[in-house]
């Protein structure tokens, strides 16, 4: 069953111009700045064709309405917000998207009357964009964006005031558990060490090939996991796992010792 409603307002060449988008490269959030204002207030409104502005999904704590099919196109994200020095509109994704209201999807958040985004809201807006990936699966994680990403507009505000929070969504939406200090903590020493204290082996002159760990060393039972040893040291850094080969005699915790200083 879907959590989305369909409730099309009707094509009028004003807020639903009745073009078909020929591709979806991504999903574009906004928010209502309309204190109070509910996804069917917002269906009722733009279904009056009152200016060349509109979004196909309007969320709220109660769902999702859908007013503008998800493959056509809506006027929400190729306003001019402000200009680079020569002169030109700033559209810092023009070279991504295209004009996002032929290239993306649109979905919009209301909010409270104390012009929140409230939390019910919220988990709505990750319920609703998880049923549009079922039909969209090019709408990966990097090709969710905030309005103000594409023109500079401060849409949605409070994400503006807070990039965590779409970070926050894009993990609800993909299933990622939030990172906790510790483990952010942990991250950051890998990261910095990254390809030092994780790393691979072998003497000079031998075929041997060890493991690094932090400070454990150990060796392969097969090729395999030396693959996926490697594997996980990119997986975990971000890089390359780095190999290195050691003179006889020189263990490797005194190599790393003096490069890590």
């Amino acid at each position: 069953m879907s959590f989305i409603k369909y409730d099309y307002i009707a094509v009028n060449g004003v807020t639903r111009p009745g073009i078909k988008r020929t591709s979806t490269v991504g999903l574009i959030m906004h928010y209502t700045a309309n204190k109070g204002g509910t996804a069917q207030n917002h269906h009722d409104y733009f279904a009056r064709a009152i200016d060349y502005a509109s979004a196909q999904l309007f969320v709220d704590d109660d769902g999702a309405i859908c007013i503008i099919p998800f493959d056509e196109v809506s006027y929400h994200a190729n306003d001019i917000q402000r200009y680079n020095a020569d002169g030109t509109p700033y559209y810092p994704l023009r070279g991504t998207l295209g004009n996002a209201n032929y290239s993306c999807v649109s979905v919009e958040m209301c909010l409270d009357y104390n012009g929140n985004i409230t939390e019910k809201t919220f988990q709505n807006s990750v319920k609703a964009v998880k049923e549009i990936i079922t039909m969209y699966p090019q709408i990966t994680r990097d090709r969710i964006w905030r309005h103000y990403d594409v023109t500079g507009k401060n849409c949605p505000a409070p994400w503006v005031a807070n990039p965590s929070e779409l970070d926050r969504f894009k993990n609800a939406v993909f299933n990622k558990a939030a990172t906790t200090n510790k483990e952010a903590t942990t991250t950051k020493k890998i990261n910095q060490f990254g390809g030092i204290s994780m790393f691979t082996y072998q003497e000079e002159g031998k075929a041997t090939i060890y493991g690094v760990w932090g400070n454990k060393s150990f060796g392969f039972k097969n090729p395999q996991e030396l693959k996926d040893f490697r594997n996980i040291v990119k997986d975990t850094t971000g890089r390359a796992c780095k190999h290195y080969t050691w003179k006889k005699g020189q263990t490797p915790f005194d190599v790393v010792k003096k490069m890590v200083g």
